[in-house]
């Protein structure tokens, strides 16, 4: 009894009753033992204090000249059903008792009641209250040891998940692969993990000046042995190129291999198997070298418009591989190149007719950029079953010259800019998604270019300017000592765009872009980030003080 009067001192007794008389030995009975004790004449004033008090026990009369006491218990049990409730009646009505025991009351004391009926009431309401308690304690101490599990759980999944994007090398990240006086070949990576714990990996390496490498792991299986096994094995190849460039050896695709292929067999299972592309890109020489082991056909559409399939020319790694080959083809009659991990072909189709390898050569051909492949694949796909790796390099001819600009690094005209080329838009294109995002991505590339590039404004100083109301001012004193220009050449071709924008600043590490389009929040070049979302994609120089962007007409 002693833990239950300590319990009444923690609560609130919400008492109704019309008389006067009773409302008063409810103080005497209760004003020691309770927190608080609310007192109510009718059911309309206990429901406003109800609702503007936490109430835990409620005793309530039958008979109001308003609502009636099973009235109000009803309203109250539509949002609690577990408040004890202590009905009080001098009638035995069975209808009126049956529709009490469907509203759940805790007990029932009949008028004129003792003082030992109500405390036996509010003893058996407290201990109710103490269980519910109880039960909502473990229950949470159950939740919070689950939660805390699952978290442990999801917190060394990203953990893993960050370290598997930390071994990845991308030395093209959305930098541009090539450009010559009339061409751009532009490089897009998808990566797209079906779960936390993916199999697949890859790699984008610039081994020199002409040549390039680019690779695709797949660690066959599911879960983490897969995963390992990829991560190892991408460490590895891109521990070794970071040794040739620090050693000055030179570089040799069948020597790289090799190592590679000894070092794997050092952890492979008996039973597992690994899929490797090797791609290396030679721009002097304009070939092709490869090799492939178990991984789907490299896709090439040629001059022709027609696509073309190398398969694979090894089996799968295994601890068994003794040998491997290479080969080589020229690429001068190439006009995109696709090689991908077989999860994307192994996707199903949303309708059941089949996997997505039925349609991978059509929208391959149909498709510039990555981000126009992505959304092909997912149109087609639905909900992703595996994971999508993928390298697409698509060389651009840049034979038809829309017009050029060059600007002076000023707002004034930045602005007159961004008019000239809405007014090419309007005379180029019909399509209202790209009439609504190309000048947005325009704009803010052009103001990176004429803040950040020309006029050496970082996004740190930006920010602290604006914050003090000092920008517009600060740009006007830079203006006047600046005399950079800006270039400006818009191109058509194929259905699409090409917009270059350079200029004459100091360039940036496009890797912080990572931070941009990743999970930071707290980043600058927010006007970079609105531009990828706005356009096909957008392509850097090695400086990065030059962008290209593509928008489809």
């Amino acid at each position: 009894m002693n833990k239950v009067r300590d319990h009444l001192k923690t609560l609130t007794l919400l008492c109704v009753d019309s008389s006067t008389v009773i409302n008063t030995i409810y103080e005497g009975i209760f004003h020691i033992l309770f927190k608080e004790i609310v007192i109510a004449n009718n059911c309309e004033d206990a429901l406003d204090i109800y609702q503007e008090k936490k109430i835990d026990i409620i005793i309530t009369a039958q008979v109001f000249s308003g609502k009636t006491g099973l009235e109000m218990i009803k309203i109250v049990r539509e949002t609690n059903e577990d408040i004890p409730i202590i009905f009080v009646s001098s009638f035995r009505d069975i209808d009126l008792l049956s529709e009490a025991i469907k509203l759940k009351v805790t007990s029932f004391v009949k008028k004129p009641f003792e003082t030992t009926d109500i405390l036996n009431s509010i003893e058996i309401a407290t201990k109710q209250l103490i269980a519910q308690n109880h039960i909502k304690d473990e229950r949470k101490k159950e939740l919070d040891k689950l939660k805390s599990k699952v978290d442990y759980s999801d917190y060394q999944e990203n953990l893993s998940f960050q370290k598997a994007l930390k071994v990845i090398r991308n030395d093209f990240y959305y930098k541009q692969l090539k450009e010559t006086k009339n061409s751009i070949t532009i490089l897009d990576i998808l990566y797209n993990a079906k779960d936390i714990i993916s199999g697949d990996t890859y790699s984008t390496r610039k081994i020199d000046n002409h040549r390039n490498l680019f690779f695709i792991i797949d660690g066959m299986g599911k879960g983490l042995s897969a995963s390992i096994t990829a991560m190892l094995t991408v460490t590895f190849i891109n521990r070794r190129l970071d040794a040739n460039k620090e050693e000055n050896i030179e570089f040799a695709l069948n020597d790289l291999i090799e190592k590679t292929i000894k070092h794997i067999q050092k952890f492979l299972l008996e039973e597992e198997i690994l899929s490797i592309s090797f791609v290396l890109v030679d721009t002097g020489k304009k070939h092709i070298e490869y090799s492939s082991f178990s991984m789907p056909p490299i896709l090439i559409l040629d001059s022709k418009n027609e696509v073309k399939s190398i398969k694979a020319n090894n089996p799968p790694l295994s601890c068994y591989t003794q040998r491997f080959k290479t080969d080589k083809f020229f690429y001068t009659d190439i006009e995109k190149l696709l090689f991908y991990s077989d999860g994307l072909v192994e996707n199903s189709l949303k309708d059941g007719s089949g996997t997505y390898s039925e349609h991978i050569k059509d929208d391959f051909k149909n498709s510039i950029t990555r981000e126009e492949l992505r959304k092909k694949i997912i149109s087609k796909i639905g909900e992703q079953e595996d994971d999508i790796t993928f390298i697409l390099m698509t060389n651009i001819y840049l034979h038809n010259l829309v017009d050029s600009l060059v600007i002076n690094s000023t707002l004034k005209d930045t602005e007159e800019a961004n008019i000239w080329f809405e007014n090419i838009l309007n005379k180029t294109t019909k399509n209202k998604d790209t009439l609504n995002s190309a000048p947005l991505a325009f704009t803010e590339l052009l103001l990176n270019a004429y803040e950040h590039g020309n006029l050496g404004l970082s996004g740190e100083k930006k920010h602290l300017l604006m914050k003090e109301d000092r920008y517009f001012d600060f740009l006007a004193r830079k203006e006047l000592s600046c005399s950079k220009k800006i270039y400006i050449d818009v191109y058509n071709f194929d259905n699409h765009l090409l917009v270059k924008i350079k200029d004459e600043g100091d360039g940036f590490d496009t890797k912080i872009l990572a931070n941009i389009f990743g999970i930071n929040k707290s980043f600058n070049r927010r006007g970079i980030l609105m531009s990828r979302n706005s356009t096909s994609g957008i392509y850097y120089n090695d400086k990065a003080n030059q962008v290209s962007f593509i928008i489809k007409t």
